[in-house]
C-alpha cells in the first residue's frame, strides 16, 4: 500500500513560477518520509503514529549557512534498503517544523542524500534522487504559508471571496497559517499593499518573525501618515527593545479614533514588558472595549491579570484570566495552545488541579509544549498522582534531550 501510494504521487518542487504553481501538488501528497537513519542487513523500516513525529524532529542538517533544516521527502524510493524512516502525515509534519525553535526551514528532497546517514549510496540510487529531486530550501516564512496553503479550505481562492478577504477573515479567526497564505497570494496578484501587508506582517510577528515583518514595513518607509503602519512601527521598535521611542509614538496615536484600540493593544504590551500589569490591564481592556482589539487583546489582558494575581492567589481576578483565556481558546486558532496553557497556571495558583490538568492537556493536544507540560505535571501532582506525574517528567525530559 505504501509503495502504490508513493508511485501515485510524486511531488517535485519546482524551481521557478508562482507559489500556487510550484506547490500545487502538495495538496494531494497525504503523507511525506523523514530519514532516521539506517541500520545494515535489517531491510528498510518504517515507523509511523505519534512514534514518527517525536523522532522526526531529532534529525537535522546544516544548511550551507550553518542553520538547522529539517529533511523531507516526497517519495521513499529515494532512500536505501537499509533505511529507517518515518512516514508522517504531510500537514503534520509540516507544522511540527513550523512550530520547532530547533530548525529554521525544511530542505525538501535534498539531491544530496548521502548527507543525512554515514555511508555512500548506491549510484543508482543516487540517480534516483535525480528523477524525482529538486533540491528545495523552504525558510520559516515560506513554511508559513506552505501550512497555510494546505489548511485553507480554499487555497486558490476560486469559491467567489478574493484573498485579501479570505485572508482578513482567517486573522480574525486566529487561524494565522490561512491568513499567511492568502496575504501572500494577495500580493503576489498585485493588491494594493495596505490591503494585505498588515495582515502579512501580524502573521509573522505570530511566529517570532520580526525581522522578515520588518522589511515588509519598509514600503511605508518615509509614510508616517499611515496610522496602521505607525503601530507597526511602534510594536517591532518595542521587540527591539527600544520601548521609550515605542511608547512615544503610540502617545500620538491614542487620540486617534479608527487606530486607538491598536494603540492601546499595543500601550499594553509595552506596559507588561515594564512590568506594569494593572496598567496593561486597563489599557487591554480599552482595546476590547472599542470592540477591535481582537485575540491579541484578550489574550494580553489574560496574562496581564495572571500576572498581577497570581502570587496572591486573588480568585476573583484569577477567574476573570480564565475567562479571558477560554475566550481566545474557544476560536481553536494559533493561540489557543498559550491560553490553555496560562488558563493551568490560573488553575494551580488557586488550587483547582483536576481542572488544571484538563486545561494541560488540551493545550498538549494542539502542539508539545513545555510550560503546559510543567503545568500537568504540577496538576498531577497537586491530585497526588505521584506516579503517573513521575512518568510524564522522565516522558518529556527524553523529548527534551533528543530535541523532539
Amino acid at each position: 500500500m505504501l509503495e502504490s501510494r508513493c508511485q501515485e504521487f510524486r511531488v517535485i518542487p519546482k524551481s521557478a513560477g508562482s507559489f500556487l504553481s510550484m506547490w500545487k501538488d502538495l495538496l494531494h501528497l497525504t503523507h511525506v518520509f523523514v530519514p532516521l537513519g539506517s541500520q545494515k542487513h535489517a531491510g528498510t523500516k518504517c515507523i509511523v503514529g505519534q512514534e514518527a513525529l517525536d523522532l522526526m524532529m531529532t534529525v537535522t542538517l546544516p544548511s550551507p549557512e550553518g542553520k538547522p533544516l529539517g529533511l523531507i521527502y516526497t517519495d521513499s524510493r529515494m532512500f536505501r534498503e537499509d533505511t529507517i524512516y518515518a512516514e508522517v502525515p504531510t500537514e503534520s509534519a509540516l507544522l511540527r517544523y513550523l512550530h520547532s525553535p530547533e530548525v529554521e526551514g525544511v530542505a525538501f528532497n535534498l539531491s544530496w542524500a548521502e548527507q543525512s546517514w554515514e555511508g555512500e549510496m548506491d549510484e543508482e540510487i543516487l540517480k534516483q534522487t535525480h528523477v524525482l529531486p529538486f533540491s528545495c530550501t523552504v525558510w520559516k516564512t515560506t513554511l508559513l504559508r506552505l501550512v497555510g496553503f494546505l489548511q485553507s479550505p480554499d487555497p486558490f481562492a476560486d469559491q467567489g471571496y478574493s484573498h485579501t478577504v479570505l485572508a482578513t477573515e482567517a486573522l480574525c479567526c486566529d487561524d494565522m497559517t490561512v491568513a499567511a497564505h492568502h496575504a501572500s497570494a494577495a500580493r503576489d496578484e498585485g493588491t494594493p499593499v495596505h490591503e494585505h501587508i498588515f495582515v502579512e506582517m501580524e502573521t509573522l510577528l505570530a511566529f517570532g518573525l520580526a525581522k522578515e515583518a520588518e522589511s515588509l514595513l519598509s514600503a511605508f518607509e518615509g509614510d508616517h501618515d499611515h496610522h496602521e503602519a505607525e503601530v507597526f512601527r511602534a510594536r517591532l521598535l518595542s521587540l527591539s527593545g527600544k520601548v521609550e521611542k515605542a511608547r512615544n509614538l503610540l502617545d500620538e496615536l491614542l487620540a486617534e479614533p479608527e487606530i486607538a484600540p491598536e494603540a492601546f493593544r499595543e500601550l499594553g504590551r509595552i506596559q507588561m514588558v515594564r512590568g506594569e500589569f494593572d496598567l496593561a490591564i486597563e489599557s487591554f481592556e480599552k482595546s476590547i472595549s472599542q470592540g477591535q482589539g481582537g485575540v491579541a487583546s484578550w489574550l494580553g489582558r489574560g496574562v496581564a491579570l495572571r500576572s498581577q494575581y497570581e502570587s496572591s492567589g486573588d480568585q476573583s481576578h484569577l477567574n476573570q484570566a480564565i475567562e479571558c483565556f477560554y475566550h481566545v481558546s474557544g476560536l481553536q486558532g494559533h493561540h489557543a495552545p498559550v491560553a490553555l496553557s496560562h488558563a493551568a497556571g490560573c488553575y494551580i495558583a488557586v488550587g483547582m488541579f483536576e481542572q488544571a490538568e484538563t486545561a494541560s492537556r488540551d493545550s498538549l493536544s494542539f502542539r508539545p509544549s513545555r510550560d503546559a507540560q510543567r503545568s500537568l505535571i504540577l496538576s498531577l501532582h497537586g491530585q497526588g498522582k505521584v506516579a503517573e506525574a513521575r512518568n510524564e517528567y522522565q516522558e518529556s525530559s527524553m523529548k527534551v534531550e533528543t530535541g523532539a
